[in-house]
């Protein structure tokens, strides 16, 4: 079984359970680029009063 078989196969090895946590840290891996590159702040105080206090916001 070659490796990109072996990735998109369902094998009866991983389960509902492990397809399950697969599927959830996908989703919370995705969630997390977009809150570090797309995500904008709406709070205009809050970039001032980090660079105001030294702090990497």
């Amino acid at each position: 079984m070659g490796f990109f078989t072996y990735l998109t196969t369902s094998s009866p090895q991983l389960g509902t359970l492990g397809w399950l946590f697969f599927i959830g840290q996908v989703l919370i891996a995705a969630a997390g680029a977009y809150l570090a590159f797309a995500h904008s702040e709406r709070n205009m105080a809050r970039p001032h009063l980090c660079v105001s206090w030294g702090l990497h916001c």
